[in-house]
């Protein structure tokens, strides 16, 4: 029964208007900026000894997290696994599948000492893509984001805008994606659009 509960994402509450003033490059856009909506993202915390944290994840995901700084196991499709650090991953898959593997990893991992969070409602996805795209994150991120240092598969924790995020360039177009809690999520989009003009931005909303 429909009970009337329509779910919002953290950048719903931005006004059209402003996106339509900020829509300066129609289909000349060197660079798109994209709400990509809902989908599940999964904290997993383990021990980099425990073989069998390893084995489960991998059986429940099809993914083996990496214990290579930096490095995402999986994608460009779905699931992703990102490497937040030495015994930190953010499995990040299609919103419909995150409930079942959500709960496949918490019936594994009861009595263990991992801990698995569901962040999936508590961080917005925001896409930067496009030949101009690196330009932009250049300008509020001190990370060495040249295609020798930072490529598709790369992820990392850093800060955009003065903001906290974890930025993943997932291809070599280059396609990025920045996981923003949803608190300062409006505010980093408002950076990134104002950030853009120069180069002639578009915005995309699901």
């Amino acid at each position: 029964m429909d009970n009337g509960y329509m779910r919002q994402g953290p950048l719903d509450y931005i006004p059209i208007s402003a996106e339509l003033e900020a829509d300066q490059g129609g289909n000349d856009a060197t660079v798109v900026l994209e709400d990509r909506g809902f989908r599940g993202q999964i904290v997993l915390q383990g021990k980099a000894s425990d073989a069998e944290f390893f084995d489960a994840v991998s059986d429940i995901t099809g993914l083996r997290p990496s214990k290579e700084t930096n490095v995402v196991t999986g994608g460009p499709g779905f699931p992703r696994l990102l490497w937040l650090g030495p015994e930190e991953w953010l499995l990040v898959t299609e919103d419909e599948e995150s409930g079942r593997i959500m709960l496949g990893l918490t019936n594994s991992f009861k009595g263990r000492h991992v801990q698995v969070v569901d962040n999936s409602d508590a961080y917005a996805i925001v896409g930067v893509r496009g030949a101009s795209a690196r330009d932009i994150l250049a300008k509020g991120c001190t990370l060495d984001l040249h295609e020798r240092v930072f490529r598709s598969g790369s992820s990392t924790r850093t800060l955009l805008g003065q903001v906290q995020v974890i930025l993943h360039q997932v291809t070599d177009d280059p396609d990025y994606e920045i996981h923003v809690h949803r608190s300062f999520a409006e505010f980093l989009w408002e950076w990134l659009v104002d950030a853009g003009q120069e180069y002639g931005l578009k915005t995309v909303r699901p």
